[in-house]
């Protein structure tokens, strides 16, 4: 746990820098080196086209765009956003940025100060009343899943240019959007590889849109040029010093730094984290048992990298099970209950195929109705098709972050194909938080998949009500009716 701590703040440390809005490493290099002639000619022609139409009043998203093409906007390394594979996007942010204890005005701010104040007065226009502290440009690259962890209130945003697709995707779970986390979001235990998020798609292309950028969210593929402009307010805005703030008035930043209803939001933000925080303890603490839950027969898959404290006996032991294919297997390896609860918890053992029958039980049934399909018929009749040959689900002890545990198509389809309300599901549906299975414990789960494929319900004791609930709603009535008499 004291490894895992410690990676933690290395990631929140990692992270505050991907999120400064301006790195202190390009700060340094942008006083060191000098403009190059011809990226100052660059420069001098975009600044004098945006003095222009401010004075103009042309302040449009045509004139914005031109002004952006013109400019040569440089390289961000923002880690939690940049596309997979690529070690920089274009990008920078115009007015106040975040860097560890230094809060200032950007460099771009100051290299661009007609820019910013065109790209300023672009936002009040269209937003007025609205109070941001800066401007996050973006330019040409799909950010991947990410949450914005130093905005404060909700962030505003507009998608300009000639490009196809490009919406924002926003975690919503009454949305109809899926995607499924290729990595684990930093310092958000909810968002953890490998889980299937409901979200909804946002064109905000020529459009403005408001959003909480403190919820997860991410840009769709898309083709073309395609330029976004964020606004926002840093939490840490209160902590400008007297000059910053004095410079951001003059670039053109004009920002109540006394406002109570940022104030207000402020003190929500602060609340919710800490709200947030006590959860995760509380579910560190009194939850996180499906570890416990785990049969001999499910098959698992370990973090090959050894994740414990060097030199500890955990560190260890876990180089002497983590080969298991198996929970029996890891247990004959010397695993103890509480690592493999420990292991799963923290994402270092993944169950990779659920054992699809209850093996300890207090009350067995014999489905008369009962009849054999083959795995054509049942797939057949389900209109699963096939795919990957395991299907995620959720179950009742899951916690919001872990993803479903999954489940052969061949066990899933059996029991699609024998309860009508089950056929013609999306298979994300499986793992989603209202799924079908959603509310059942793991041991009741196994004891419908074990009917499913055998014929024989086999309940543990404490499932039989909510089995025989969920068998009803399914079209199962007379089968709940017989393990009701059963018990």
């Amino acid at each position: 746990r004291r490894c895992a701590a410690a990676g933690g703040e290395v990631e929140e440390a990692e992270e505050e820098q991907d999120e400064a809005l301006e790195e202190g490493l390009e700060e340094a290099r942008g006083r060191a080196q000098p403009l190059a002639d011809g990226l100052r000619r660059r420069v001098a022609a975009a600044e004098n086209f945006a003095r222009k139409a401010l004075e103009t009043g042309n302040v449009t998203q045509a004139s914005v765009m031109k002004a952006l093409g013109m400019t040569p906007v440089p390289a961000q390394s923002r880690q939690n956003v940049m596309p997979a594979g690529q070690k920089s996007v274009k990008g920078m942010v115009c007015g106040l940025y975040v860097f560890a204890d230094r809060i200032a005005m950007t460099m771009a701010t100051s290299r661009f100060p007609w820019l910013s104040r065109l790209l300023s007065q672009f936002g009040r226009a269209a937003n007025p009343g609205f109070a941001f502290t800066s401007i996050q440009v973006n330019v040409d690259y799909a950010a991947r899943p990410h949450i914005d962890r130093n905005n404060l209130g909700p962030s505003r945003i507009i998608g300009l240019g000639n490009y196809t697709g490009g919406e924002l995707w926003i975690h919503d779970e009454a949305g109809d959007k899926t995607i499924l986390l290729e990595e684990d979001i930093a310092q958000e235990r909810k968002y953890r590889k490998s889980t299937l998020l409901r979200g909804r798609d946002e064109d905000i292309r020529g459009k403005w849109l408001e959003f909480d950028g403190n919820k997860l969210h991410c840009t769709r593929p898309f083709e073309g040029r395609r330029v976004s402009l964020v606004y926002f307010t840093v939490d840490r805005y209160a902590e400008t010093p007297a000059a910053a703030r004095r410079e951001m008035d003059k670039a053109g930043f004009s920002f109540d730094w006394a406002s109570k209803a940022l104030k207000r939001m402020l003190a929500e933000k602060t609340r919710t984290r800490k709200e947030l925080r006590d959860k995760v303890e509380r579910e560190n603490r009194d939850g996180r048992k499906v570890g416990l839950l785990l049969v001999d027969e499910d098959s698992i898959r370990y973090e090959r990298q050894n994740p414990k404290m060097p030199g500890s006996a955990a560190h260890k032991l876990y180089r002497k099970y983590r080969t298991a294919r198996t929970v029996g297997e890891a247990r004959k390896l010397g695993a103890r209950t509480i690592d493999i609860q420990y292991d799963f918890n923290w994402g270092y053992l993944q169950v990779v195929r659920l054992f699809p029958r209850q093996d300890t039980w207090s009350v067995e049934v014999q489905d008369s109705r009962w009849v054999a399909f083959s795995a054509a018929e049942a797939l057949s009749k389900t209109g699963m098709g096939s795919g990957t040959t395991k299907v995620p689900i959720r179950v009742k002890e899951l916690l919001d972050s872990q993803p479903g545990m999954p489940v052969t198509r061949g066990a899933l389809s059996q029991l699609a194909a024998r309860c009508e309300p089950l056929q013609g599901l999306a298979e994300a549906s499986w793992s989603a938080m209202e799924g079908p299975t959603a509310n059942l414990p793991l041991g009741a789960v196994r004891s419908i998949l074990g009917w499913a494929t055998t014929g024989r319900l086999r309940a543990q004791p404490g499932h039989v009500e909510q089995l025989c609930a969920v068998l009803r709603k399914w079209g199962q009535g007379d089968l709940a009716d017989e393990l009701a008499s059963a018990e």
